[in-house]
């Protein structure tokens, strides 16, 4: 029953949007540029979006230097939710382009030009990059992280500049914002993980329709030669203990058990668990949100099989999100040139702080 809820909501959000099932790359990246500038104008333009989202950022401010003098890096927000001291710091970097060295011309950053990189040398290979950029669970529930923030309004107006930065610089990057927002008002189940800051099964699900929808416009897909399936989807509860739980303080221990989940696995028409193909022209570059609930066959990548109906390769760095373009070029050419997509995921917070240093490019072989 999740995924029919799930269908149903993103069927519904993305009629609104192209009107074409099967948009071209450039249509994608001209009606994604065009939602966020219209929510701009919206907000106030950037000034004020960046007013509205300040008392939000001076709470913060506030709470993690309480947090600090704890002595503890993880904290309880509210509706059972933990956060990280060091990964809520992101939400307070106002500036994702240009906070570290990169291009000198451009006065861009490392992460922006590193991903332009890759882009170019890809597309000149008939590659496309797809980057999905997934926000963290402190930008998603921000509300239940202060009650400065609300349900409806994003507290990182500096990502979603990003995102622009790369659609005009004719890089297709997803931004899940609105679809995410959206099914807060309308699914029970929770788009991340309480006690871990990873997505949970229903962001996993919302993501691969989106990307889903977005790799039925290759023909070279639609026509794959190769094993095809007509996957399904089995509905789970499964024990998951959060990363955060390890460094509660000892008087909130008892207070959040180990998390029982609801992800989707995807099995095959005998009912065998989703397997990975390494000759796949769809290859996810991904790090540990690529991983997660990998075991059960409930992650990522089978839920991108599943909307295009067969198996797609995975190429992942748990940790290494930024690093990703160098372990790509490892794998040398015959590797690289089999694909046709590429999607590249990590999460947002890479983009903020001492992580940013570490995004890296490379020449492909």
């Amino acid at each position: 029953m999740l995924r029919v809820w799930i269908v149903a909501l993103l069927a519904g959000f993305l009629a609104a949007g192209c009107s074409s099932p099967t948009p071209s790359r450039e249509a994608c990246i001209a009606v994604d540029l065009d939602s966020i500038q219209e929510e701009v104008r919206a907000r106030g333009g950037w000034e004020g979006w960046e007013k509205a989202v300040a008392p939000f950022r001076n709470a913060l401010t506030e709470k993690l230097k309480i947090v600090e003098s704890s002595g503890h890096d993880t904290f309880a927000g509210t509706d059972g939710f933990l956060f990280s001291r060091g990964r809520s710091r992101y939400l307070l970097q106002t500036d994702l382009l240009h906070q570290t060295p990169g291009d000198a011309a451009s006065g861009y950053g490392k992460a922006y030009t590193t991903i332009v990189d890759l882009n170019g040398q890809l597309k000149a290979r008939n590659i496309d990059l797809i980057l999905l950029l997934v926000p963290s669970v402190e930008e998603v529930y921000a509300d239940k992280l202060m009650p400065e923030a609300s349900a409806d309004l994003p507290v990182t107006p500096q990502f979603i500049r990003f995102i622009e930065a790369l659609l005009e610089a004719n890089v297709e990057a997803v931004n899940l914002f609105p679809v995410f927002l959206e099914a807060r008002k309308h699914l029970h189940e929770t788009l991340c993980l309480h006690s871990d800051p990873h997505w949970a099964g229903p962001g996993i699900d919302l993501a691969a329709q989106e990307l889903g929808r977005r790799l039925q416009r290759y023909p070279e897909l639609r026509n794959y030669a190769g094993p095809r399936h007509k996957y399904q989807t089995l509905d789970l509860s499964i024990p998951h203990k959060g990363a955060l739980l390890e460094d509660l303080p000892d008087d909130l221990r008892d207070k959040y058990p180990v998390e029982q989940c609801a992800v989707s696995q995807v099995v095959d028409e005998q009912g065998h668990p989703y397997a990975e193909s390494d000759d796949s022209p769809v290859l996810i570059l991904g790090d540990s949100y690529t991983l997660i609930f990998q075991p059960e066959a409930a992650d990522f990548s089978a839920h991108v099989a599943k909307e295009i109906g067969f198996p797609v390769t995975r190429l992942t760095q748990a940790g290494g999100g930024p690093e990703l373009a160098r372990h790509l070029a490892r794998k040398g050419a015959e590797y690289i040139n089999r694909r046709r997509v590429i999607i590249w995921v990590t999460v947002s917070r890479y983009l903020a702080g001492t992580e940013s240093a570490k995004w890296a490019g490379a020449k492909l072989p």
